[in-house]
């Protein structure tokens, strides 16, 4: 063999390992770590959602095909215990539990004893904000030739969350300090951060709903609190949330916590008397298909044509408070 052509051959072989190190593949649980993880990677890098559209994170099964996806990627990225505890035990070599990055200043917890974690996390931009440079560091870790791009991307995402932070604070004031209740705890983080009050949770477990006893406390509660609302997950199904709601003359307000992609808008609203109580809009990444509203910029570097997902920008408009 000459040596021109064995240098050739040798070029080709590294050219072809460089791009195969280059295209990472990851894999998140639920659409919302996508739109975390996403922006904070390189442009050739890959990132999916391992639950489809509508499924549970609590309920979801693995099955032997997603098995392969998560032992293929680089990294799973999941929200650990009391969301997708099925996910502890995949079989990852490099497994990321973001719930274990919240600061514990930012910690919300499920019970009064303060034993188990909020896992929703992802509702609050500047939890998400604070936890960056652990989720920076861990990517680190997992591939170190990446290491500068995650963190100049890390500037990046952070001064959109610091933005995203600004404009719902912004959208929020007419409403801030008002009562309401929730169906069960998927959207404690923004509620605290924003100023509603949360007066009741009406099923601490999801699932388990409550007897008519302690519904009739419920009532009385929000009578007493003058709650304003109650919200309800988007895609469950909510008839104690209901009952409460219809007893006290106050709107059900459907939120989605979780979105995807393929519901390109989804718009949860409430109403008394045909006027909204509060609209919200979860805006699609800017090159999916159905091509929505303006989207929040991740990466001010870099908009890409694939869906890598963005963290989500929330439009409200409030009335009739």
């Amino acid at each position: 063999m000459n040596r021109s052509l064995c240098i050739s051959l040798i070029t080709g072989i590294l050219l072809s390992a460089s791009i195969l190190i280059a295209q990472n593949h990851y894999t998140t649980t639920i659409y919302p770590f996508k739109t975390i993880i996403g922006p904070l990677l390189p442009a050739s890098d890959k990132i999916a959602a391992l639950l489809p559209p509508g499924a549970s994170p609590h309920t979801f099964e693995i099955k032997p095909s997603d098995a392969r996806a998560v032992a293929d990627a680089r990294a799973f990225i999941i929200g650990g215990a009391n969301l997708d505890d099925w996910a502890l035990s995949a079989p990852s070599e490099n497994l990321i539990n973001l719930q274990r990055m919240i600061p514990d200043s930012s910690i919300l917890y499920l019970d009064s004893q303060k034993n188990t974690v909020d896992p929703h996390f992802w509702t609050d931009p500047l939890t998400v904000y604070a936890m960056l440079d652990k989720i920076t560091a861990r990517l680190c870790e997992v591939d170190p030739r990446n290491c500068a791009i995650f963190r100049q991307n890390q500037h990046f995402f952070a001064a959109e969350l610091r933005e995203l932070h600004k404009e719902i604070k912004t959208q929020m004031r007419t409403i801030k300090n008002q009562n309401v209740m929730i169906s069960h705890p998927f959207f404690s983080y923004f509620l605290k951060r924003y100023g509603l009050n949360l007066i009741g949770v009406i099923e601490a477990v999801p699932g388990k709903e409550p007897g008519p006893r302690e519904i009739s406390r419920l009532i009385e509660a929000g009578r007493q609190d003058n709650i304003r609302a109650v919200l309800v997950h988007g895609r469950h199904e909510e008839r104690s949330a209901t009952v409460v709601a219809n007893a006290l003359d106050v709107p059900v307000v459907r939120l989605d916590p979780i979105g995807s992609p393929e519901l390109a808008t989804v718009t949860c609203s409430g109403a008394t008397s045909g006027s909204a109580w509060l609209t919200v809009v979860w805006r699609a990444h800017p090159d999916t298909a159905a091509r929505p509203m303006t989207a929040t910029r991740a990466r001010a570097s870099d908009m890409r044509s694939d869906d890598r997902g963005e963290y989500r920008r929330i439009d409200a408009s409030w009335a009739n408070l």
